[in-house]
């Protein structure tokens, strides 16, 4: 029975610091020492900004990267390490965020040159290629009940959503600027309407949620309403304009119950999804605290 290893990838920012190092961890041995054992992967020459398993296909793991590649690396034969198995040149720049779908081996990514491409890892081929979008992808994500639906959010608070059976966008939210205030002088910081993570719930093929860099979480029904408003509800869950307001990036269990925020002030929170769609109200529960700012994404595997 082959054994089940995981990568957890808290902050990005350490791999930098690494010297572009990727390390892989096993969770295992984690919970029964009590103590990560780490080993080296592979050192690169670009920065990492994203790395994801396949969930169907455990024993790949791929990672995006400032020069527009995509790493694929395969569990070997002993279960001890990653071999390279190809780097795809898919972007002109840096990849932003990427997701596999998950019962193919298939990437959508996104990067900061306002494109979304769908490539096929087999074949190393663009199975598609949607440059609709204005501004830096921020984060990309598809439908897990029906897999041809796949969305982005953009710095300039868009939201596409893309049927990839049809070369047709939909926008949920397109805004011609971003609102970005000024600093105030008691905090030093700055309040900026971009989104930062986008997924689609689980077990509902019609509903999104988005998470901003201003402290907001909503709700999108992507059938719209008569008068074409998308969004179902806003939360503001950093009311204290006195700290870092960002979000940066959200998680949802596969069941759609539970999402996990991430907040650049250090903290991790806890929300019901059910008393959003009930009574349309958001309870919240801190999980964790850091002292550490959290500049970069976290990946929360739940």
């Amino acid at each position: 029975k082959m054994k089940r290893t995981n990568l957890t990838l808290y902050n990005n920012l350490n791999l930098r610091e690494q010297g572009y190092k990727l390390n892989f961890f096993n969770k295992y041995n984690y919970f029964n020492s009590l103590n990560f054992h780490k080993e080296q992967i592979i050192t690169t020459e670009s920065f990492i900004n994203c790395l994801n398993f396949n969930k169907n296909f455990s024993n790949l793991l791929a990672f995006g990267d400032d020069d527009g590649t995509i790493t694929v690396l395969k569990l070997n034969i002993n279960l001890n390490g990653f071999d390279k198995v190809k780097t795809i040149n898919v972007h002109e720049n840096s990849i932003s965020d990427f997701v596999w779908l998950d019962e193919s081996k298939h990437i959508i990514s996104g990067s900061i040159n306002s494109k979304v491409i769908l490539t096929d890892i087999e074949t190393t081929q663009q199975v598609l290629n949607y440059n609709d979008l204005s501004s830096t992808v921020n984060s990309v994500t598809y439908s897990p009940i029906d897999q041809n639906l796949i969305a982005a959010c953009t710095i300039e608070q868009e939201i596409a959503l893309w049927d990839i059976r049809t070369p047709n966008v939909k926008f949920i939210d397109q805004k011609k600027k971003i609102k970005i205030h000024k600093k105030s002088k008691k905090n030093n910081s700055h309040k900026c309407s971009s989104y930062s993570t986008i997924k689609f719930l689980p077990q509902r093929t019609n509903l999104l949620v988005t998470s901003s860099f201003d402290g907001y979480i909503k709700f999108w029904d992507i059938r719209g309403t008569n008068n074409s408003n998308y969004q179902l509800s806003k939360f503001d869950i950093i009311p204290n304009a006195n700290t870092n307001r960002a979000i940066v990036s959200i998680d949802i269990d596969k069941y759609g119950l539970t999402l996990i925020a991430s907040l650049a002030d250090g903290n991790i929170f806890r929300y019901q999804i059910n008393n959003v769609l009930l009574n349309n109200t958001l309870d919240q529960s801190l999980i964790a605290k850091y002292q550490n700012k959290l500049k970069a994404k976290v990946l929360i595997i739940l």
